[in-house]
């Protein structure tokens, strides 16, 4: 009898386990949690709150761990370890929602009178003759041709320079392009300037799928504007897709560099993503202009902030780690950040706020106590040479 009570509790213990092949699950802890080698066994770590992990299996009381991402990528974990069901940790759900608009905490035209340029890049889509100033037609342009203007209006277009050998150069004297014409706005886009004791940050809040820019000086951080953002997957995918996990990773980065490019960015499938894009690749399909929009900036570890072909997918959980933005805000946060900018990726924005603002407090105690040493010092060697 005690054995088939013992067999029975082990085919219970087993098929509480025992899961459909989907893809592992991801967690996201919400406070600090015990991870144990075992069931009921001994507590081997303690995980603090925002920790990331991945499970295969699982029951009504524990999670077995399969994974985590100690150092950014994620890691399996053999022998696996467990963690108690509890409300100390989270599923982390594919998300789709409808992406509010976006909020800019100053006037938006602001920004846009900031954005404003007076000499604009064009490209012709299709053939075009122009003319000097008396309206006589002297040439005709194909299409592809790239030109600069400083001038338009609702009647013609000025040109006052070319790129013949994909090198700028003035024309001799400027020629007029009378509209409609087709042309293709190549401008690269202008940064918004900001004052000398400064900075620009951006904060992506993985709670509420959003990205917000701040402006930081040592007395406050005032935000610029808030808008929705879809994010990374933060699971891995199953194995007959590559089974690879992908997640926004939290922490702090910077802007590296930036990318523009009015045809597109061109995207092309990584190696590591050969098995997930297998029948792409099959039909010849390896590389795609505008899926990351026209602008990005890259942080961290082949991360970017980016465009998007697929509005839709704002405000869910479906790339592969970028932060993914509407066009229309990427194009701003691209010319509101430079180089060197602070990209913070938190679950808690107030926290990371209150943690910013103390280190301003801290740096400002520390620039005033060096002026007043400085200053002593300048008038102990006064008093010296009296």
């Amino acid at each position: 009898m005690k054995k088939r009570v013992t067999l029975w509790m082990t085919v219970v213990f087993f098929g509480l386990f025992v899961v459909p092949s989907w893809a592992a699950k991801t967690y996201l802890t919400t406070a600090k949690v015990d991870v144990y080698d075992e069931p009921n066994g001994k507590v081997i770590q303690t995980w603090p709150s925002h920790t990331l992990f991945t499970s295969n299996m699982e029951d009504t009381l524990w999670v077995r761990v399969s994974g985590h991402f100690p150092e950014g990528e994620w890691q399996s974990i053999f022998p696996m370890w467990y963690i108690k069901v509890s409300s100390n940790i989270e599923e982390q759900h594919p998300q789709t929602t409808s992406a509010p608009a976006t909020i800019f905490h100053v006037p938006l035209e602001t920004l846009l009178d900031a954005k404003k340029q007076k000499a604009k890049a064009y490209r012709l889509l299709e053939d075009a003759t122009v003319f000097d100033r008396q309206g006589k037609a002297i040439a005709q342009w194909y299409k592809g041709k790239t030109f600069t203007s400083a001038f338009e209006n609702e009647d013609s277009l000025k040109v006052t320079g070319h790129f013949p050998e994909n090198k700028w150069q003035p024309l001799p004297e400027p020629v007029w392009l009378i509209k409609p014409v087709r042309l293709q706005d190549r401008t690269q886009p202008k940064q918004i300037k900001r004052s000398a004791d400064t900075q620009r940050l951006v904060i992506i809040d993985k709670s509420s799928f959003n990205v917000t820019v701040y402006e930081q000086t040592m007395q406050d951080i005032k935000p610029i504007m808030t808008s929705p953002v879809a994010l990374g997957y933060d699971r891995c995918l199953p194995k007959s897709q590559g089974g690879k996990c992908y997640y926004t990773p939290e922490g702090e980065f910077n802007v590296e560099f930036k990318l523009f490019d009015s045809d597109g960015i061109k995207w092309c499938i990584p190696k590591k993503m050969e098995v997930e894009f297998a029948d792409k690749i099959a039909r010849g399909e390896r590389c795609w202009r505008g899926i990351m929009g026209n602008h990005a900036l890259h942080f961290g570890d082949s991360l970017f902030l980016h465009g998007t072909s697929n509005p839709g997918s704002i405000g869910s959980r479906t790339t592969h780690g970028c932060v993914r933005l509407r066009n229309s805000d990427i194009e701003l946060v691209y010319s509101l950040l430079d180089n060197g900018d602070k990209v913070i990726i938190t679950s808690d924005v107030n926290e990371k706020l209150a943690e910013l603002k103390q280190r301003n407090k801290d740096l400002l105690n520390e620039s005033l106590l060096t002026k007043e040493t400085e200053k002593e010092g300048l008038l102990e060697a006064t008093l010296s040479e009296q």
